[in-house]
């Protein structure tokens, strides 16, 4: 039952972050290349009006390629309107899907945090300042925090160690939208201790290395 609790929260926060990241990415890409996205929209929308699926192919191929040049006058001006306007969306989407959505499930649930974690959240919206996103991270450390027993924390481990790989998808849509520039974590082990670092959460007593695979070992014959 735990397991699969403790499953769903940390899906929804890799949707979460996943969201983020990928508007962020979006975004910063439409103002880095300002002039090639609207050439590219315009001769979209001419050309389908022509000659329909290829026509927008080739009008925004074409009026994408010719309007390169103007990048650079737009770019100044355009990239700062693209941080604020992901800044905007990025602290949207925490309210809504965060703080209003994944917090009182987990607290319903009873995996509690503390407001001061929360608080942290400010930190997602920083940009060059976050580690792993910050929901993954808020969920791990919450769900490690709160398990007490060995059994619980090869559980956790074993998510975290499937989670690696989404997480390293984020972080690089990060670094690209220029919000991460961190190191991603290897293995389910890094990304639990990340978590703690970034949340300010004491390590707990019982050392990792104490926790052993949950995988069946070879039986001697």
């Amino acid at each position: 039952m735990n397991l699969a609790r403790n499953t769903i929260f940390i899906l929804i926060a890799l949707f979460i972050d996943g969201l983020q990241a990928t508007i962020s990415w979006g975004i910063a890409t439409i103002a880095a290349f300002p002039a090639t996205t609207a050439g590219g929209t315009v001769g979209c929308v001419v050309g389908s009006q022509a000659a329909g699926q290829l026509g927008c192919w080739i009008g925004g191929v074409v009026l994408g390629i010719l309007g390169t040049s103007g990048n650079v006058f737009l770019a100044p001006f355009t990239i700062p309107a693209g941080i604020a306007i992901g800044l905007a969306v990025n602290i949207t989407l925490s309210a809504t899907l965060g703080w209003a959505f994944l917090v009182p499930l987990m607290y319903t649930w009873g995996v509690k945090t503390s407001w001061q974690r929360l608080a942290l959240g400010g930190g997602e919206m920083i940009p060059g300042i976050n580690n792993v996103p910050f929901w993954t991270a808020l969920t791990f450390a919450s769900l490690w925090g709160g398990a007490v027993t060995k059994k619980a924390r090869k559980g956790i481990l074993g998510i975290a160690t499937v989670a690696v790989a989404p997480v390293r998808g984020i972080m690089r849509l990060q670094e690209q939208a220029g919000v991460s520039q961190s190191s991603p974590p290897t293995s389910g082990r890094e990304l639990i201790r990340a978590s703690e670092k970034q949340l300010g959460v004491p390590l707990q007593r019982t050392p990792m290395r104490d926790i052993r695979s949950t995988k069946p070992n070879a039986q001697a014959t």
